[in-house]
């Protein structure tokens, strides 16, 4: 039996939030409550100090060197040192011991009084063998760079993986071009590889049959906006250096040209009209990326919260293909092969919190047979309409 959950948090995290909890199945409402969690200062102190005081110490690449590989898919604007040397034990785990400091913290933060009445609804709504699409909604980056996948209520529910969306959102019902084909189409986007190994995402993708693959490496911007004009395409997929800079997000397409989302909208906007679902962002601090895409209406993006390392990169993008073309669904696929990546936590920590879904909440489910099989409605058929949570005034 299928459930839709939308948690919608209203506010910051340092002046806390209204909550409104919804829950939908079979095309009703079932579940509807408010609640409240309270600011908690000390929990947005955590968030900054781990991923930029612990995380990104392990070797980020604020300024990379010719001919020497770095750590991470990072930005490769000269703002800071780059480390010569690979992390040391002590480094690693520092940064391990400040995931479980930040984890805890989050669980003691959702335990608030004030938001017991929505956990408790969570808890008796939902069943283990319920397939579930959990959303967090919510306009606060900062708040997507807590662990929500160690949320406690989380581990009694297997086949939960939580996505994000954002707080307001507008409820459409559009047909789409539809073509004859048998295979899904993909463009991917291979851009400045300086410091990293792009090679391996390639032949990922190479080796897939049962997609019809463009590849654009190194490209001009002209190159990336004409096939975006141009052509059909179900999937979008980027790897290369990629940042957020306050709240926008950049890729670096080639050694000479970055872009943000913005500066591709319109093609991004056109894209969706000819039948996009899916867009990957294999690179680093992809949050930004994620809400201005959002913004251009792809249903589902696909993005790493924070700085990812080279190998994770590789790794994710191989068990996510090995499961999303056996028909998994796509919130299943990534928390399988996000899972997957706990092996590498030895060597690099907090693998398994770095990929995230970023969603159009009125998407339907996506799977490989859904993207061959294009409906007419890009409506989601589990609800009619979703009010959205009022913003709190100034």
């Amino acid at each position: 039996m299928g459930k839709l959950v939308f948690l919608k948090l209203d506010g910051e995290l340092k002046k806390g939030f209204r909550v409104a909890l919804e829950i939908w199945q079979e095309n009703s409402q079932k579940i509807s409550i408010r609640g409240k969690l309270p600011p908690v200062t000390e929990l947005t102190t955590k968030i900054k100090h781990h991923w930029e005081e612990k995380y990104r110490f392990l070797g980020a690449p604020y300024r990379l060197k010719a001919k020497k590989k770095s750590w991470f898919r990072g930005k490769i604007t000269p703002i800071g040192i780059f480390k010569d040397s690979s992390p040391n034990r002590r480094n690693l785990e520092e940064c391990k011991e400040s995931a479980k400091d930040l984890s805890s913290k989050m669980n003691i933060w959702l335990k608030s009084e004030q938001f017991r009445e929505v956990d408790n609804q969570l808890r008796e709504n939902l069943n283990q063998n319920d397939n579930i699409q959990f959303l967090i909604c919510t306009e606060d980056l900062l708040l997507c760079k807590l662990p929500w996948q160690q949320w406690e209520l989380f581990k009694s529910f297997p086949k939960i993986e939580p996505t994000f969306a954002p707080l307001q959102f507008t409820y459409n019902q559009k047909n789409r071009k539809l073509a004859n084909k048998y295979k899904p189409r993909i463009l991917v986007i291979l851009g400045h590889k300086e410091g990293i190994t792009l090679e391996k995402d390639q032949r990922l993708l190479e080796d897939l049959t049962k997609a019809e693959i463009r590849f654009l490496v190194e490209p001009k911007r002209k190159d990336i906006n004409d096939e975006l004009w141009e052509k059909c395409w179900d999937i979008l997929f980027f790897a290369g250096h990629s940042e957020t800079e306050g709240d926008t997000g950049r890729i670096y397409i080639n050694p000479n040209d970055s872009l943000t989302i913005d500066e591709l909208s319109a093609g991004f906007k056109k894209a969706v009209q000819c039948g996009l679902q899916l867009a990957i962002f294999n690179s680093c601090d992809g949050l930004g990326l994620a809400t201005a895409l959002s913004e251009c209406q792809i249903p589902y993006i696909i993005v790493m919260r924070e700085l990812v390392p080279d190998r994770v990169a590789q790794q994710f993008l191989k068990y996510f293909l090995q499961n999303f073309v056996e028909n998994k669904s796509l919130d299943i696929t990534v928390r399988e092969a996000r899972e997957r990546l706990q092996v590498l936590e030895s060597e690099f920590p907090c693998a398994t919190l770095l990929p995230i879904i970023y969603q159009k909440p009125t998407a339907p489910v996506l799977t490989w047979t859904e993207i061959i099989n294009i409906n007419q409605s890009t409506s989601n058929p589990n609800i009619k309409y979703v009010e959205p949570l009022i913003p709190v005034p100034p």
